[in-house]
């Protein structure tokens, strides 16, 4: 191995590493409060199911939650509450449900209404490995929701819809529902999704994709036959990393006015990242949501609410423009007469800025700032508890205002989480028409105040990003005696890059306490993505600034923005600097999902080289070693690139994996290149790993049996003819990958060839001292020294059928992993059925072991030279193009490419 591989390795192997560890490990401590139950949770069959339901679904129930007291008799079931169905995700348990269900009842208590929380058990099925279940998932958790209906019928409210909430694939499964033929679609009109993948995330099963695409077109194609329904979704965020944020949201599947889809960093009042998990349990992220359920009731019926608008309004609420409050209020934006109010106190602020740091000893006063002219804006926080705090003055005199508007509603809550801060801010446009921005400051209130008018151009300035190899950080601004600064971040579109901003304290004046902060706010326009650092105002405030989602297609202009909130006594540098250990953190939490597809490619180029050595009758040599010879970048990216700029028609374009990043806004043209470097080190170690373990059972196998091996076979390179048991074997696999699953006929596959190549390694390594004795013996003899050429060949054709071997053994293995997903799904399905139907790895199991005959036949399973091999390599190199193109992100396609390579070897073989 050249020392050149060696730290090509070394340095793509340290890259990868440490984006993996920033994706996995680089994140804020969970800060989300646990949900606890006060009462002993009860979990309750729910009784009767038809018979046929139970008979066509044996592996699912239905469950009623409730808590304390002795335990019920689901026979004496009495419902009048709100149905709410809940459905767990991947390896989910219905046991999940408790968070959201004892939350809502013990608000409840203090309620005139209730809900009546239903959850369905889908026997913890792993369906995001296996498409198949969610199918049949679906077809229950319909049966489910009519049940749940029905027992209702005696109640005095008898609802006829049901609020469901999915976790993880669970939400999915609920918008499945709507694709069913017998489907009522009036039977759901309120459906919350929490960490749910909207779009797939890792597409390791056909049934899986196929079942992707037909929910998601379905919604595409129905938004207005649909637009009664509305939807909260949530996502995690940075600490989720098996569901990324950008794959949570509903853009483009659901109208724009029918969802709102957050992550939890953004959310009011929560401002915190959660876990795939923790977004059930998280306490802050519960509270939110049997708020706006609780909040959806109308009084009228004692149900949901139908109007559908009403319902977005207080998902909006909550989770995204909260103005302030616990709960729901819709604020009209009336008009104020001052003027006809006694003894009002006006104050024209002089300087355009009103900063009060505590408590304000004065009378209540209204403080009047002049809008100067149309391209001046109005920021304010507060932390004073008041319902009504801004007003737009319309018509005044030059020290009192007479009339106005109310725009408070137009602020919103900021974090830190239970500090009480308000902000609001107010553009050019909000402004023009009107003479005074008014803040109503309140006798007595404690709380510090920040408001100022201030130019956008001096406010709101443009920033350049810093070089991708610049290692010091980026001089941004020198900020003193403001309360707010914005930068627009232009060029920062691309979600594999990262960077820091810092915001370091140069000096403040001594009244600025520590319990007064600044705050960093990175927003991102397309998306509710935002994300905060909070610091004591006199220490450093640093924030990593990277995209969650791509910039839609159709947006070629908005651009990220770092919002600044300081205290104005002090004075502060601002600085911003590219983050490299992030930026390969932001690789791998968008694209780690093409590795699997990068390190087959590789693996299938070596194989191609293979076939070169046999036709040009050179010594075959390990694929590892090949790698080193053969598997560079250029021989696959730069062809692609060349036939995308010569060939250019929308259809295939769209046919293209590239197509389905480039629709998320995340594609960039070098990501092919990058992706093959950064896997180039991890196939090096997977490949020595595999060619060390036959090498340790070979040497293991010649010790032990070192005067019982021989190579005497190999004196032929003619076919020696086949043994009835290598049929009967592979006869064997398929019908067992037929029966069962194909991924078992794969793990005995990997056994036998496993066992094939430890038995070609020991008779090489016993061949290779006795190869030394020949020579010996030869000049003893008086024979010229050295070995003669038959012993030659026939040790190098020993050591060819040994890597050659090697080389089908790689593939296999390789194969297996693309089909482990099946092998699970069966395996935990075992207890139902022997059989995984529509099995995707069936097809796959059947070439593999037609493709293994030879190898387990002949005693010296290499090819005769063949006109076929060179075409037959050209086409392998032609398929890991085709690998980058179709399969770079449908995963699930690289097993068939490498069956393809395992028949194509094997007719060369047989040939």
């Amino acid at each position: 191995m050249s020392t050149g591989h060696i730290i090509l390795c070394v340095i793509t192997l340290t890259l990868l590493g440490l984006g993996i560890y920033d994706y996995a490990a680089n994140f804020e401590e969970n800060g989300c409060s646990m949900t606890y139950m006060f009462r002993m949770p009860q979990f309750l069959p729910v009784p009767g199911m038809k018979d046929e339901v139970q008979a066509a679904f044996p592996r699912y129930s239905l469950y009623y939650y409730t808590e304390g007291g002795k335990p019920q008799k689901t026979s004496t079931l009495q419902l009048s509450g709100i149905p709410v169905l809940f459905i767990p995700g991947n390896g989910g348990s219905y046991r999940q449900v408790r968070s959201l269900g004892s939350v809502s009842l013990m608000k409840s208590e203090k309620s005139d209404y209730h809900f009546d929380y239903f959850a369905v058990d889908l026997n913890g099925e792993k369906n995001a490995l296996y498409g198949g279940f969610l199918f049949e998932q679906t077809e229950y958790v319909h049966q489910c929701i009519q049940h749940i209906l029905d027992l209702y019928e005696d109640s005095p409210t008898s609802p006829s819809s049901v609020v469901v909430a999915g976790h993880s694939m669970g939400g999915l499964i609920a918008r499945a529902l709507f694709t069913l033929p017998e489907f009522n679609p009036l039977l759901v009109n309120t459906i919350i999704t929490q960490a749910t993948p909207h779009h797939p995330v890792l597409r390791v099963d056909q049934l899986l994709d196929n079942f992707y695409w037909h929910v998601n077109r379905f919604w595409q194609d129905n938004r207005e036959s649909l637009n009664h329904v509305t939807f909260l979704s949530t996502g995690g965020g940075h600490r989720d990393v098996l569901v990324k944020a950008s794959a949570t949201g509903l853009e483009g599947l659901v109208a724009p006015n029918r969802h709102v889809s957050t992550i939890s960093m953004s959310v009011p009042h929560v401002w915190l990242a959660a876990d795939h998990q923790c977004n059930v349990w998280c306490k802050e992220l519960v509270l939110a949501t049997t708020r706006a359920l609780f909040d959806m009731i109308d009084p009228k019926t004692g149900l949901i609410t139908v109007n559908a608008d009403k319902r977005m309004d207080i998902f909006r609420f909550h989770f995204s423009d909260h103005s302030g409050g616990k709960n729901y209020h819709k604020q009209k934006e009336g008009v104020i007469k001052f003027a006809e109010k006694k003894d009002l106190v006006f104050k024209v602020t002089t300087k355009s800025k009103l900063h009060i740091p505590s408590t304000n000893n004065d009378k209540l006063a209204y403080h009047l700032f002049p809008i100067p002219s149309p391209n001046h804006g109005f920021v304010a926080t507060t932390k004073i508890p008041s319902a009504r705090w801004v007003f737009l003055c319309s018509k005044a005199t030059d020290a009192t205002c007479e009339e106005g508007i109310d725009v408070t509603s137009r602020g919103r809550v900021a974090p830190p989480f239970k500090a009480g801060v308000r902000e609001i801010r107010l553009s050019p446009e909000e402004l023009d028409g009107f003479q005074f921005v008014v803040i109503r400051v309140p006798s007595g209130s404690a709380g510090v105040i920040n408001a100022e008018m201030y130019d956008m151009e001096d406010r709101h300035q443009p920033v350049e990003l810093p070089a991708f190899f610049s290692m010091e950080p980026m001089f941004i601004a020198n900020i003193s005696d403001q309360s707010y600064m914005s930068f627009t971040i232009d060029g920062f579109t691309s979600a594999s890059k990262a960077y820091i901003a810092e915001l370091v304290p140069v000096g403040c004046a001594s009244a600025v306490h520590k319990r007064i902060n600044s705050t960093l706010r990175f927003e991102v326009p397309w998306k509710r993505e935002d994300t905060f650092s909070v610091a004591p105002a006199t220490s450093l405030n640093s924030l990593s600034l990277k995209l969650q989602s791509g910039r839609p297609l159709h947006d070629n202009e908005s651009s990220p923005s770092l919002s600044v909130y300081m205290d104005p006594r002090c004075q502060y540098t601002l600085t911003l600097q590219y983050s490299h250990k992030e930026g390969y953190g932001q690789i791998i939490r968008f694209y780690g999902q093409t590795i699997p597809t990068m390190l087959s490619v590789i693996v299938v180029l070596a194989v191609a080289s293979q076939l070169k050595h046999l036709y040009t009758e050179k010594p075959l040599e390990s694929i590892s070693k090949l790698q080193e010879l053969y598997c560079k970048p250029y021989i696959v990216v730069p062809p692609i690139a060349l036939f995308r700029a010569l060939v250019k028609h929308e259809g295939l374009e769209q046919s293209y994996d590239f197509y389905i990043l480039d629709k998320q806004g995340i594609f960039f043209p070098f990501l092919p290149l990058v992706m093959f470097l950064l896997c180039y080190g991890l196939c090096a170690v997977i490949l020595f790993i595999i060619e060390s373990v036959p090498d340790i059972l070979g040497r293991l196998w010649a010790w032990v049996n070192t005067g019982e091996l021989s190579i005497t076979e190999f004196q032929s390179s003619k076919s020696q003819g086949y043994r009835v048991w290598p049929f009967a074997m592979v006869g064997g696999l398929m019908a067992l990958a037929v029966g069962t699953c194909g991924a078992n006929a794969l793990i005995i596959l990997c056994v036998l060839t496993l066992s094939k190549v430890a038995g070609l390694r020991a008779r090489v390594l016993v061949a290779e001292p006795a190869e030394l004795q020949q020579a010996d013996s030869n000049a003893a003899d008086g024979e010229p020294s050295g070995i003669t050429p038959k012993w030659k060949r026939v040790l190098q054709r020993a050591t060819n059928s040994y890597h050659f071997a090697s080389t089908i053994l790689v593939l296999l293995i390789f194969l297996l992993v693309f089909t482990l997903p099946s092998f699970i799904a069966w395996f935990e399905n075992l207890s139902f059925d022997y059989n995984l139907r529509n099995d995707p790895s069936l097809y796959p199991a059947l070439l593999a072991s037609v493709s293994v005959l030879d190898l387990l036949g002949n005693p010296a399973p290499i090819p005769k030279k063949s006109i076929w091999m060179r075409p037959f390599s050209w086409m392998m190199h032609f398929s890991t193009m085709l690998m980058v193109l179709y399969a770079i992100e449908s995963v699930y396609r690289c097993a068939y490419f490498i069956s393809g390579t395992l028949l194509l070897i094997c007719f060369l073989q047989l040939w």
